[in-house]
């Protein structure tokens, strides 16, 4: 097993000390000197001590974490304007920390081996701190060294062993009396110090590997590591990140690994200067950089990339909006780099807040981190939602928390307590363009036309219009005017754009991409499933039995064929065992099953933001197909129930209405009633008659059902356009009317409706090819005669030949059991 210490100073800046002819040739060796002690790394006793930093069944890696960035001992290296020694010494620095990281690969075990040494240890009255005197050595065989100074014991002559001891102890301090917990792992361990680490060495960093802190004095440039409390906190943090949330440290799990440590960090300094969050200078290793150094402290919270810049080695490269996120190698793909973002986020909220920043914001971040809901491969996203949620639940403050994630080019998805959008407010218009041929009293206003141009048969009628008019069901209802947006093309969310759009993170817009042609309704809802944004719902060991009784003993449609270890497996079930309309299996507690239940409200809120992208893809790809089989997913998913579940007839869809569950289902179906459109045909007594209830029971379920859009669909080949046209097949004319039978405006509990009308070829040539798609709300379908009248007329153009065979289907987006479909012949 590998392990990644956690320096204070990242190898950049080494590298830039060695590196930078302006600096003296004795600095230029001790910035190399640094990086090279980095390459005699001792690979004793890891196996033993890693279990000691898994907590709960973690069995990840682990990282030495440093408080100086790599790039600075880059910049120092690089510089021309240092003298060669201090470019050396940076440069070995550099070697050494890069040596270290180089090492970090996956590690998986089980859980018996993840048991916690800590949970072995017997707690005592006092945390016992120990510092030691390491003698100049970089031989880390030969760590702690010797004993200077133990807990109980007076101040020693050591200035450097001294400040050590005091700030370990106002670290530990913090996290008792803010926090409640105690020493790293909660259980009291010791916590080992050794100062005096190698040759003016230039670091600062937690060891994981002998479970103890270890500084460096210092060279020209970078000093004092024992003397700043933020160092020790930052450092510290890193062992307790081990005991609470494990993250990878790579990319942006990585970044929040430092910016969580950045966060403590801070906070340990405001509390020990009794500093208020608006008072507060934010800055990491303030007291770090020597005299003579452009420049204010390793890193600022406040302003990220503006901490120092000096010839000498370098600008901060801090970045603190996603904006300027890259994908890099160096640095461990940039974690001290990145964490500018997040640490910028928790600045915005503690200065929100108000007050000392851990009395709200370090709380809510403290909570994040205990709440289970953080993986090893946590993304900024995730992270951020957890932190809204946060909020919301212990201060009614997710919008503070979500407009500080924005503001840092982040838009998350918890609960921030506001009222919930329509599901349907991301999508407008027509998809695929007709002619402008519009009948139904539009004033001109088609859904989808953009250019009045002609369908071309391959759904691109027309140029591509981007709308981005977010409407949703509540607000169409207080519109006077409303009209439809066109959206020609494909889509939005298909193209590059598409990720933004839905908020998704690179991993699982990839995995969308990846989609076969004409997937079955099984490939789409796994797909969904394994997106990398619900790598947060973590499986808890109360539900891992629960779990494993609902894939083996329900009726599920989809069981999972492996060990349920995942999050994505999760998911599935959860999902799966909510749309069967099944009850709940009682092996869980009353607590586990309020976990589950909000659990399962921001599942659907991901997933129906992954959906709604694979459409978009499969709409790009021309695949009418996978588009009417996302469709088909989308509406179950929001119904609550599966379209078509139980087989044709079975009545499921009697399952959306207020008031009927398994019971009064049964009875509906015995008396032959199994879909709302009859259940609407009914007189209020023979409804009372059947389901056994009094007046006015059956008065009160016929004005529900009156808002469940009953639709038409009317389709028409018109016959082939005379004009001459590019290609072999030619331009056919084809009339579409949807409508509805509805006496009165649909409205479903309290939101008018969104429709989709998909038109795909049936012909073997070129089966489930998408010919056109067009959406809108049910309000567009208002026609001539009024509501209830002829319908939405449209006439599309659409490339084939006589004999050609084409499928429409409409329907709701978002409840089942409403599906029209006609088949017809250019």
């Amino acid at each position: 097993m590998c392990d990644q210490r956690c320096y204070i100073v990242p190898p950049h800046l080494l590298q830039a000390i060695a590196n930078s002819t302006s600096n003296p040739e004795k600095v230029r060796e001790t910035a190399k000197a640094s990086l090279l002690a980095r390459e005699k790394v001792s690979v004793a006793r890891k196996e033993l001590f890693a279990t000691l930093s898994q907590p709960r069944g973690y069995t990840g890696q682990q990282q030495r974490h440093q408080i100086v960035p790599p790039h600075v001992f880059r910049d120092i290296s690089d510089a021309e304007v240092n003298d060669e020694g201090t470019r050396s010494r940076a440069k070995d620095n550099l070697e050494h920390t890069e040596s270290v990281i180089a090492q970090y690969k996956s590690s998986q075990g089980t859980e018996q081996d993840a048991q916690s040494l800590s949970t072995q240890a017997k707690p005592t009255k006092e945390t016992r701190r120990a510092v030691y005197d390491a003698q100049n050595t970089s031989d880390e065989s030969s760590l702690p060294g010797k004993l200077v100074r133990d807990e109980g014991q007076e101040a020693v002559k050591d200035k450097a062993v001294n400040e050590a001891f005091d700030n370990v102890g106002a670290t530990l301090k913090f996290y008792k009396e803010k926090f409640q917990w105690i020493s790293i792992d909660n259980r009291n361990a010791d916590v080992v110090s050794s100062v005096h680490f190698g040759e003016a060495y230039e670091n600062a960093f937690w060891d994981p590997s002998v479970r103890q802190m270890v500084f460096g004095d210092g060279g020209d440039f970078l000093n004092n590591f024992t003397a700043s409390v933020d160092v020790i906190g930052h450092e510290l943090t890193h062992a307790i990140t081990e005991h609470t949330s494990p993250l990878d440290y790579q990319g942006q799990p990585g970044a929040l690994n430092e910016h969580i440590s950045d966060v403590f960090g801070i906070m340990v300094k405001q509390m020990v200067q009794n500093e208020q969050s608006d008072a507060a200078d934010w800055l990491i290793g303030e007291d770090c950089l020597l005299p003579g150094v452009k420049g204010l402290a390793l890193r600022s919270m406040k302003d990220p990339g503006t901490a120092y810049d000096d010839p000498r080695f370098g600008k901060d490269p801090q970045v603190a909006n996603m904006k300027d996120f890259k994908d890099m190698y160096e640095d461990n793909g940039g974690v001290h780099i990145y964490s500018g973002i997040p640490n910028k986020a928790f600045h915005l909220v503690a200065t929100a807040f108000g007050g000392y920043s851990w009395e709200k914001a370090g709380q809510i971040w403290w909570k994040a981190m205990n709440s289970g809901r953080i993986p090893a491969r946590c993304t900024f996203l995730q992270f951020a939602d957890v932190t809204v949620d946060m909020a919301e639940a212990d201060f009614k403050a997710g919008k503070i928390v979500r407009k500080a994630w924005e503001d840092v080019g982040e838009d998350p998805d918890g609960d921030d307590g506001g009222e919930g959008d329509d599901d349907d407010d991301d999508d407008d218009g027509d998809n695929n363009g007709d002619n402008g041929g519009d009948n139904g009293g539009d004033d001109g206003k088609d859904d989808g036309d953009c250019g009045n141009k002609k369908d071309d048969g391959k759904g691109k009628g027309g140029d591509s219009c981007d709308n981005d008019d977010e409407n949703d069901g509540d607000k169409d209802d207080d519109k006077g005017d409303d009209k439809d947006n066109g959206d020609c093309g494909k889509g939005k969310g298909g193209g590059k754009d598409g990720k933004a759009r839905y908020h998704l993170a690179p991993p699982t817009f990839a995995n969308i991409c990846k989609i076969g042609t004409q997937p079955e309704r099984s490939a789409i809802f796994r797909t969904s499933c394994t997106a990398i944004e619900f790598q947060t719902f973590a499986i808890r060991p109360a539900e891992r039995s629960w779990l494993r009784h609902i894939n083996e003993h329900t009726c599920i449609p989809y069981p999972i064929c492996e060990p349920l270890t995942e999050p994505w497996h999760k998911v599935s079930l959860l999902v799966q065992i909510d749309l069967s309309r099944q009850p709940w299996p009682t092996k869980i507690t009353q607590a586990t099953r309020k976990e589950l239940h909000g659990d399962l409200m921001r599942i659907y809120r991901v997933f129906d933001r992954v959906l709604r992208c694979i459409i978009d893809v499969l709409g790009q790809r021309n695949d009418g197909r996978g588009v009417s089989v996302g469709l088909d997913v989308l509406r179950s998913l929001h119904a609550k129930v599966w379209e078509g579940s139980g087989g044709s007839g079975s009545g499921t869809e009697l399952l959306q209405i207020d008031g009927i569950g398994a019971a009064r289902l049964k009875k509906l179906g015995e008396a032959g009633v199994q879909t709302i459109r009859r259940l609407a045909s009914l007189e209020c007594y023979h409804i009372e008659r059947l389901m056994s209830r009094n007046p006015p029971y059956g008065q009160t379920l016929l004005r529900q059902v009156a808002g469940f859009p009953l639709l038409t669909l009317a389709v028409e080949s018109l016959g082939e356009d005379m004009r001459p046209s590019e290609g072999v097949n030619g331009l056919w004319i084809v009339r579409v009317v949807m409508g509805y039978e509805n006496q009165a405006l649909p409205v479903w509990k309290g939101k008018t409706p969104w429709i989709s009308c998909v038109m795909e070829s049936r012909d073997e040539k070129d089966m489930g090819r998408l010919v056109w798609f067009w959406r809108g709300s049910v309000k567009r379908l208002e026609g001539d005669g009024g509501r209830g009248g002829r319908g939405k007329e449209v006439v599309v153009g659409v490339t084939g030949y006589q004999g050609c065979k084409l499928r429409v289907t409409l329907a709701c987006e978002v409840l089942v059991g409403t599906i029209v479909q006609k088949d017809f012949e250019l």
